[in-house]
Protein backbone atom coordinates (compact mmCIF):
# COMPACT_ATOMS: atom_id res chain seq x y z
CA UNK A 1 0.00 0.00 0.00
CA UNK A 2 1.94 3.29 -1.22
CA UNK A 3 1.75 6.46 1.26
CA UNK A 4 1.73 9.47 -0.18
CA UNK A 5 0.67 13.29 0.91
CA UNK A 6 -1.96 14.94 -0.77
CA UNK A 7 -2.40 19.01 0.33
CA UNK A 8 -5.49 19.60 0.28
CA UNK A 9 -6.20 23.87 -0.10
CA UNK A 10 -9.27 25.51 1.56
CA UNK A 11 -9.40 28.86 -0.89
CA UNK A 12 -11.57 31.03 -1.41
CA UNK A 13 -13.29 30.36 -4.61
CA UNK A 14 -15.55 28.35 -2.51
CA UNK A 15 -18.61 29.48 -0.39
CA UNK A 16 -18.30 28.31 3.12
CA UNK A 17 -20.71 27.41 5.82
CA UNK A 18 -20.37 26.79 9.37
CA UNK A 19 -21.51 22.92 9.02
CA UNK A 20 -18.52 20.51 10.15
CA UNK A 21 -17.63 18.36 7.00
CA UNK A 22 -18.58 14.89 8.82
CA UNK A 23 -22.53 16.78 9.72
CA UNK A 24 -22.69 18.08 6.07
CA UNK A 25 -21.75 14.66 4.41
CA UNK A 26 -24.22 13.05 6.66
CA UNK A 27 -27.52 15.35 5.53
CA UNK A 28 -26.19 15.88 2.00
CA UNK A 29 -23.79 14.06 0.01
CA UNK A 30 -25.69 10.88 -1.43
CA UNK A 31 -23.30 7.78 -1.61
CA UNK A 32 -21.87 6.75 -5.01
CA UNK A 33 -23.79 3.80 -6.70
CA UNK A 34 -22.01 0.48 -7.18
CA UNK A 35 -22.85 -1.72 -9.93
CA UNK A 36 -24.59 -5.09 -9.86
CA UNK A 37 -24.69 -6.57 -12.82
CA UNK A 38 -25.95 -9.98 -13.27
CA UNK A 39 -25.52 -12.05 -16.42
CA UNK A 40 -28.26 -14.35 -17.14
CA UNK A 41 -30.06 -16.61 -19.48
CA UNK A 42 -33.40 -17.80 -17.84
CA UNK A 43 -35.82 -15.66 -16.07
CA UNK A 44 -34.60 -14.36 -12.81
CA UNK A 45 -36.85 -15.95 -10.67
CA UNK A 46 -39.68 -13.62 -9.57
CA UNK A 47 -38.83 -13.09 -5.39
CA UNK A 48 -35.29 -12.31 -6.34
CA UNK A 49 -36.06 -9.49 -9.11
CA UNK A 50 -38.42 -8.05 -6.16
CA UNK A 51 -36.03 -7.94 -3.39
CA UNK A 52 -33.42 -6.11 -6.23
CA UNK A 53 -36.30 -3.44 -7.11
CA UNK A 54 -36.72 -3.43 -3.34
CA UNK A 55 -33.36 -2.81 -2.59
CA UNK A 56 -33.00 0.65 -5.84
CA UNK A 57 -31.86 3.64 -4.41
CA UNK A 58 -34.13 6.29 -3.65
CA UNK A 59 -34.12 10.04 -2.22
CA UNK A 60 -35.97 10.49 1.06
CA UNK A 61 -36.89 6.30 1.59
CA UNK A 62 -38.75 5.50 3.92
CA UNK A 63 -36.42 2.96 4.66
CA UNK A 64 -32.71 0.41 4.50
CA UNK A 65 -31.59 1.52 1.10
CA UNK A 66 -27.73 0.10 -0.31
CA UNK A 67 -26.27 2.63 -2.64
CA UNK A 68 -26.32 -0.01 -5.42
CA UNK A 69 -28.08 0.13 -8.77
CA UNK A 70 -28.77 -3.25 -10.91
CA UNK A 71 -28.44 -3.97 -14.15
CA UNK A 72 -29.52 -6.68 -15.80
CA UNK A 73 -27.40 -8.39 -19.26
CA UNK A 74 -29.33 -11.41 -21.06
CA UNK A 75 -26.54 -13.04 -22.48
CA UNK A 76 -28.87 -14.75 -25.17
CA UNK A 77 -28.55 -11.60 -26.65
CA UNK A 78 -25.76 -8.89 -27.91
CA UNK A 79 -23.66 -8.23 -24.56
CA UNK A 80 -23.22 -4.31 -24.36
CA UNK A 81 -19.40 -3.67 -25.04
CA UNK A 82 -19.16 -2.00 -21.92
CA UNK A 83 -19.86 -5.30 -20.34
CA UNK A 84 -18.13 -7.63 -22.86
CA UNK A 85 -14.51 -8.04 -20.44
CA UNK A 86 -16.88 -8.52 -17.61
CA UNK A 87 -18.46 -11.02 -19.21
CA UNK A 88 -15.53 -13.19 -20.94
CA UNK A 89 -14.60 -13.08 -17.18
CA UNK A 90 -16.73 -15.61 -16.18
CA UNK A 91 -17.96 -17.58 -18.92
CA UNK A 92 -17.54 -21.29 -17.70
CA UNK A 93 -19.83 -19.65 -14.44
CA UNK A 94 -23.18 -21.63 -13.76
CA UNK A 95 -26.01 -18.59 -14.67
CA UNK A 96 -27.06 -16.13 -13.04
CA UNK A 97 -23.57 -14.83 -12.26
CA UNK A 98 -22.65 -11.53 -11.07
CA UNK A 99 -19.82 -8.85 -11.50
CA UNK A 100 -20.12 -5.99 -8.95
CA UNK A 101 -17.90 -2.83 -9.74
CA UNK A 102 -17.07 0.36 -7.86
CA UNK A 103 -18.35 3.61 -8.55
CA UNK A 104 -15.19 4.48 -10.08
CA UNK A 105 -15.37 1.38 -12.46
CA UNK A 106 -14.56 1.80 -16.29
CA UNK A 107 -14.07 -0.71 -18.99
CA UNK A 108 -11.11 -2.88 -18.91
CA UNK A 109 -11.64 -2.64 -14.85
CA UNK A 110 -11.63 -6.42 -12.55
CA UNK A 111 -15.03 -5.94 -10.87
CA UNK A 112 -14.94 -5.72 -7.04
CA UNK A 113 -16.17 -9.21 -7.20
CA UNK A 114 -17.84 -11.78 -9.09
CA UNK A 115 -19.33 -15.54 -9.14
CA UNK A 116 -22.31 -17.23 -8.94
CA UNK A 117 -25.54 -15.11 -7.89
CA UNK A 118 -28.74 -15.87 -5.71
CA UNK A 119 -29.95 -14.23 -2.78
CA UNK A 120 -27.34 -15.21 -0.12
CA UNK A 121 -24.76 -14.01 -2.25
CA UNK A 122 -26.90 -10.50 -2.26
CA UNK A 123 -26.93 -10.33 1.52
CA UNK A 124 -23.44 -10.87 1.70
CA UNK A 125 -22.53 -7.76 -0.46
CA UNK A 126 -25.00 -5.19 0.76
CA UNK A 127 -23.89 -6.01 4.51
CA UNK A 128 -21.75 -7.03 7.00
CA UNK A 129 -21.17 -6.44 10.91
CA UNK A 130 -18.51 -4.36 10.86
CA UNK A 131 -20.37 -2.42 7.74
CA UNK A 132 -23.57 -2.42 10.67
CA UNK A 133 -21.32 -1.30 13.28
CA UNK A 134 -20.24 1.83 11.41
CA UNK A 135 -23.28 2.98 10.45
CA UNK A 136 -24.67 2.22 14.18
CA UNK A 137 -22.05 5.07 15.30
CA UNK A 138 -22.39 7.24 12.49
CA UNK A 139 -26.00 7.45 13.21
CA UNK A 140 -25.57 7.99 16.90
CA UNK A 141 -23.89 11.19 16.10
CA UNK A 142 -20.38 9.95 15.73
CA UNK A 143 -17.96 12.16 14.23
CA UNK A 144 -15.16 9.97 13.21
CA UNK A 145 -15.16 6.45 13.46
CA UNK A 146 -11.27 4.89 13.37
CA UNK A 147 -11.38 1.82 11.04
CA UNK A 148 -8.74 -0.23 11.87
CA UNK A 149 -7.35 -3.31 9.75
CA UNK A 150 -5.58 -5.74 11.26
CA UNK A 151 -2.61 -7.63 10.94
CA UNK A 152 -1.08 -11.03 12.22
CA UNK A 153 1.12 -8.37 14.22
CA UNK A 154 -0.86 -8.41 17.32
CA UNK A 155 1.20 -5.83 18.80
CA UNK A 156 1.12 -3.47 16.52
CA UNK A 157 -2.41 -3.72 16.33
CA UNK A 158 -2.65 -3.06 19.42
CA UNK A 159 -0.05 -0.20 19.65
CA UNK A 160 -2.03 1.60 16.71
CA UNK A 161 -5.34 1.32 18.81
CA UNK A 162 -3.77 2.49 21.77
CA UNK A 163 -2.40 5.46 19.98
CA UNK A 164 -5.87 6.18 18.48
CA UNK A 165 -7.63 5.79 22.19
CA UNK A 166 -5.06 8.35 23.63
CA UNK A 167 -5.12 10.87 20.89
CA UNK A 168 -9.06 10.91 21.01
CA UNK A 169 -9.64 11.64 24.34
CA UNK A 170 -7.12 14.82 23.79
CA UNK A 171 -8.88 15.57 20.73
CA UNK A 172 -12.28 15.57 21.77
CA UNK A 173 -11.14 18.40 24.38
CA UNK A 174 -10.24 20.62 21.24
CA UNK A 175 -12.41 23.32 19.86
CA UNK A 176 -12.88 22.52 16.67
CA UNK A 177 -16.26 22.50 16.17
CA UNK A 178 -17.54 25.98 14.65
CA UNK A 179 -18.73 28.09 17.46
CA UNK A 180 -23.04 28.55 17.51
CA UNK A 181 -24.44 25.31 15.39
CA UNK A 182 -27.81 24.75 16.08
CA UNK A 183 -30.74 22.89 13.50
CA UNK A 184 -32.57 25.77 11.41
CA UNK A 185 -33.14 23.62 8.49
CA UNK A 186 -30.93 25.25 6.65
CA UNK A 187 -27.12 24.59 7.93
CA UNK A 188 -27.98 21.94 10.19
CA UNK A 189 -31.08 19.49 9.35
CA UNK A 190 -31.25 17.33 11.91
CA UNK A 191 -30.98 17.53 15.78
CA UNK A 192 -27.99 14.65 16.38
CA UNK A 193 -25.51 16.03 18.89
CA UNK A 194 -22.99 18.13 16.95
CA UNK A 195 -19.42 17.31 19.11
CA UNK A 196 -16.16 16.02 18.51
CA UNK A 197 -16.90 12.31 18.74
CA UNK A 198 -14.77 8.89 17.55
CA UNK A 199 -15.34 5.72 17.63
CA UNK A 200 -13.15 3.03 16.66
CA UNK A 201 -13.94 -0.58 14.76
CA UNK A 202 -10.99 -2.76 14.54
CA UNK A 203 -10.73 -6.32 12.63
CA UNK A 204 -8.67 -8.84 10.77
CA UNK A 205 -8.06 -8.02 7.40
CA UNK A 206 -8.36 -12.21 6.61
CA UNK A 207 -11.77 -12.05 8.81
CA UNK A 208 -13.82 -14.08 6.02
CA UNK A 209 -17.30 -12.33 7.01
CA UNK A 210 -15.33 -8.49 5.76
CA UNK A 211 -13.38 -9.91 2.62
CA UNK A 212 -15.25 -7.28 0.87
CA UNK A 213 -15.68 -4.38 2.98
CA UNK A 214 -11.69 -5.18 3.07
CA UNK A 215 -11.59 -5.07 -0.30
CA UNK A 216 -13.29 -1.61 -1.03
CA UNK A 217 -10.95 0.22 1.97
CA UNK A 218 -7.70 -1.99 -0.08
CA UNK A 219 -8.36 -2.25 -3.83
CA UNK A 220 -7.51 -5.46 -2.90
CA UNK A 221 -4.23 -4.50 -2.26
CA UNK A 222 -2.50 -6.63 0.42
CA UNK A 223 -2.51 -5.39 4.10
CA UNK A 224 1.03 -5.43 5.15
CA UNK A 225 0.97 -3.81 8.51
CA UNK A 226 -2.08 -2.10 10.80
CA UNK A 227 -3.91 0.28 8.52
CA UNK A 228 -6.47 3.31 9.72
CA UNK A 229 -9.30 4.49 7.80
CA UNK A 230 -11.13 7.26 9.33
CA UNK A 231 -14.90 6.80 8.07
CA UNK A 232 -17.35 9.95 7.83
CA UNK A 233 -20.72 10.79 6.64
CA UNK A 234 -22.55 7.95 4.84
CA UNK A 235 -19.92 5.34 4.70
CA UNK A 236 -17.30 7.39 3.30
CA UNK A 237 -13.44 6.37 3.73
CA UNK A 238 -11.40 9.69 4.40
CA UNK A 239 -7.77 7.54 3.33
CA UNK A 240 -5.68 4.74 4.03
CA UNK A 241 -3.16 5.53 6.79
CA UNK A 242 -0.96 2.67 7.16
CA UNK A 243 0.26 2.67 10.87
CA UNK A 244 3.72 3.87 10.25
CA UNK A 245 2.69 7.05 8.79
CA UNK A 246 -0.05 7.80 11.79
CA UNK A 247 0.90 10.81 14.22
CA UNK A 248 -1.04 12.60 16.53
CA UNK A 249 -0.25 15.56 14.02
CA UNK A 250 -1.65 13.41 11.12
CA UNK A 251 -4.64 12.55 13.75
CA UNK A 252 -5.59 16.22 14.43
CA UNK A 253 -5.13 17.51 11.17
CA UNK A 254 -7.98 14.42 10.32
CA UNK A 255 -9.97 15.52 12.88
CA UNK A 256 -9.62 19.11 12.56
CA UNK A 257 -10.66 19.04 8.43
CA UNK A 258 -13.50 16.50 9.10
CA UNK A 259 -14.68 18.78 12.49
CA UNK A 260 -14.17 21.86 10.71
CA UNK A 261 -16.10 24.23 8.87
CA UNK A 262 -17.58 22.88 5.39
CA UNK A 263 -15.57 25.14 3.04
CA UNK A 264 -16.25 23.04 0.04
CA UNK A 265 -20.04 21.73 -0.73
CA UNK A 266 -18.85 19.75 -3.68
CA UNK A 267 -18.67 15.74 -2.63
CA UNK A 268 -16.51 15.19 -5.80
CA UNK A 269 -13.85 18.43 -4.78
CA UNK A 270 -13.24 16.51 -1.25
CA UNK A 271 -11.09 13.84 -0.34
CA UNK A 272 -12.68 10.33 0.11
CA UNK A 273 -13.85 7.48 -1.48
CA UNK A 274 -17.77 6.26 -0.59
CA UNK A 275 -18.12 2.51 0.59
CA UNK A 276 -21.05 -0.21 0.29
CA UNK A 277 -23.83 0.24 3.09
CA UNK A 278 -27.14 -0.88 3.53
CA UNK A 279 -28.55 1.59 5.87
CA UNK A 280 -31.52 4.09 6.45
CA UNK A 281 -29.49 6.97 6.58
CA UNK A 282 -32.64 9.13 6.56
CA UNK A 283 -33.53 8.11 9.99
CA UNK A 284 -31.34 10.83 11.16
CA UNK A 285 -34.68 13.01 10.79
CA UNK A 286 -36.67 11.64 12.66
CA UNK A 287 -40.06 12.86 11.62
CA UNK A 288 -39.27 16.14 10.41
CA UNK A 289 -39.90 17.09 6.46
CA UNK A 290 -36.34 17.59 5.16
CA UNK A 291 -36.08 21.23 4.27
CA UNK A 292 -34.17 22.09 1.00
CA UNK A 293 -31.04 23.73 2.02
CA UNK A 294 -30.35 27.26 0.69
CA UNK A 295 -27.08 28.56 0.08
CA UNK A 296 -25.25 30.46 2.46
CA UNK A 297 -22.50 32.42 1.36
CA UNK A 298 -20.13 34.00 4.42
CA UNK A 299 -16.86 35.23 4.97
CA UNK A 300 -14.26 32.86 3.18
CA UNK A 301 -11.97 30.86 5.16
CA UNK A 302 -8.60 31.04 5.38
CA UNK A 303 -6.72 28.14 3.70
CA UNK A 304 -5.94 25.51 5.27
CA UNK A 305 -3.49 22.65 4.02
CA UNK A 306 -4.09 19.15 5.18
CA UNK A 307 -1.56 16.12 4.61
CA UNK A 308 -3.47 12.91 3.94
CA UNK A 309 -1.95 9.77 3.37
CA UNK A 310 -3.11 8.63 -0.39
CA UNK A 311 -4.95 4.91 -0.14
CA UNK A 312 -7.19 5.18 -3.30
CA UNK A 313 -6.42 5.65 -6.95
CA UNK A 314 -7.71 8.47 -8.79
Amino acid sequence: MRFALLFLLLTSWAAACNVPVFRYALERWEPDPFQLIIFHREPIPNDLQRTLKDLEPLVDAPDARPNLKTLFINVSDAIPALYSDLYSRQKNLALPSFALCTPEWVKGDAPMESGAFDANVLTRLIDSPRRKEIANHTLKGTAITWVVLETEDAAANDALVEKLSKESQRLAQLPLIPAKLEKDGVNLLSSLPVEVSFATVRFRADDPSESLLVKMLTDGNPVKEPTLFPIFGRGRALAAMPANTVSAELLEETARFLCGACSCQVKAQNPGFDLLFHTHWQKIFGDDEVPMPEKRIQEPPQPIYIPIPKGKKP
